[in-house]
């Protein structure tokens, strides 16, 4: 291969490698829109296994072509970065009904969330009582009513996506704590992309061959000619 075929395979390997995390992101993004907002939106089956394949697919391309433990941690950034669009497409679908539905009762669930120091969330499920039996449960980082208080719930009646207290859902928290992940995805992509460190690897092995056998070892331009004109 050429210099300049290598310089070109080195640039397009390192920019596969850097706008990976943000071609992900819209294609999930998109796809999670179209699933939670489309009348021709696939079951809920299809459009979960398709979203998981997607993400993982993501994931095992960007540490493919990112080099080191660069890989694997941007990778569960990404990860990470892809979930939360996912979230945001969540909580930016429509919920169009609305119900006055009585709280029945409020149990408290504790989950250990993965983060440093093994902090711990709290989710309180409402059994709900609501015009037509439907939808029977919410559930919430708080306690939105009493036992036996009213609560104003926003659900979509075709059910793609799930009930929540009216007013309460915005999509910028999920995406403003995608950012930083995806951020952090895409810088290390340019910096430790697999492509550029072994363009980086083979010149500093070409340097190192050509200062150990010197400048002398190659012929030099004309010298035949010079030599002939000598004579």
């Amino acid at each position: 291969m050429s210099a300049t075929d290598q310089v070109s395979s080195t640039g397009t390997g390192k920019w596969t490698a850097t706008i990976l995390p943000a071609a992900c992101t819209v294609a999930v993004y998109a796809w999670a829109v179209w699933c939670f907002g489309s009348p021709a939106a696939p079951s809920t089956t299809v459009a979960v296994a398709v979203g998981a394949a997607a993400i993982l697919v993501a994931a095992v391309a960007y540490y493919l072509l990112v080099d080191g433990v660069v890989g694997f941690w941007g990778a569960l950034a990404l990860t990470g970065g892809l979930l939360l669009a996912v979230a945001s497409a969540d909580q930016s679908a429509g919920r169009s009904a609305v119900a006055d539905c009585v709280v029945v009762r409020v149990w408290a669930e504790t989950r250990e969330s993965f983060g440093e120091g093994g902090a711990e969330k709290t989710l309180h499920h409402h059994t709900l009582r609501c015009p037509g039996g439907y939808p029977a449960t919410l559930a919430e980082d708080r306690r939105v009513a009493p036992d036996g208080g009213t609560v104003r719930v926003a659900y979509d009646p075709r059910r793609r996506v799930g009930p929540a207290v009216e007013g309460s859902t915005s999509p910028w928290r999920p995406a403003l704590l995608a950012v930083p992940l995806l951020a952090a995805a895409t810088a290390g992509a340019w910096r430790f992309s697999r492509a550029d460190r072994q363009a980086r690897r083979e010149r500093r092995e070409r340097e190192e061959r050509e200062a150990r056998h010197g400048p002398s070892s190659r012929r030099p331009p004309g010298g035949g000619r010079g030599a002939r004109g000598g004579r």
